[in-house]
């Protein structure tokens, strides 16, 4: 598994420099990308972008403490929804990237939340196949998924938002864009609401 990332993280290198020679286009934060989490209305008013690492503390943080509050406030209620994209930060965030794009779309934000709860048992051996099991029982294995992730072109897919996002500025995680305005760090449920309630505000008054 060890060859297989280090070779994804070189086809990662060179999608970046890739992108660098792209910069004559102009880069749209909330633009779609294939490999997007979403979480809440597709028509919602306000998207939030969050650019984050699987092993990145800040990160793991806002998912275990702010998450959920965020979610029932102002993503349940049709404010906005919520796209998560992979910016990882070393190997282990890479193989959870990774493994979390070669499961079934629908059950990705069940893994990513296991992945952020359990970051101290499999991040330092990049061991995937506990949060795998824990997921999805005996319906996927490590081999599957190994097989997925060292496609050709894979890990370039996977890896194009963060690729554009730090070609374009982002430099840190989590950074959050809410409706294109960048945010960086750690934010409450409080704090992000709030600025969602401001985007609202100004989509209502169409600025």
């Amino acid at each position: 598994m060890k060859k297989l990332l280090l070779a994804a993280l070189a086809a990662v290198c060179l999608a970046s420099g890739a992108s660098a020679q792209d910069e004559a286009r102009q880069w749209d934060p909330s633009a779609p990308y294939p490999s997007d989490i979403v979480i809440g209305r597709a028509d919602a008013p306000v998207t939030v972008v969050e650019y984050a690492s699987l092993t990145c503390p800040h990160c793991g943080r806002f998912h275990k403490e702010s998450l959920e509050a965020f979610t029932k406030g102002w993503v349940e209620t049709g404010k906005a929804k919520l796209v998560y994209r992979h910016l990882p930060l070393d190997q282990s965030a890479l193989a959870g990237a990774l493994t979390v794009a070669c499961v079934p779309e629908e059950r990705r934000p069940a893994l990513l939340k296991e992945l952020f709860a359990s970051v101290s048992e499999w991040a330092p051996a990049a061991d995937l196949a506990p949060p795998l099991k824990r997921v999805f029982g005996d319906n996927v294995t490590v081999d599957e998924v190994i097989s997925c992730f060292s496609a050709k072109g894979f890990a370039e897919e996977v890896m194009r938002p963060g690729t554009d996002a730090v070609n374009n500025g982002v430099s840190a995680t989590p950074t959050f864009f809410v409706n294109g305005e960048m945010h960086v760090g750690f934010r409450t449920a409080e704090e992000l609401g709030a600025a969602v309630d401001g985007a609202v505000s100004k989509a209502l008054l169409g600025e």
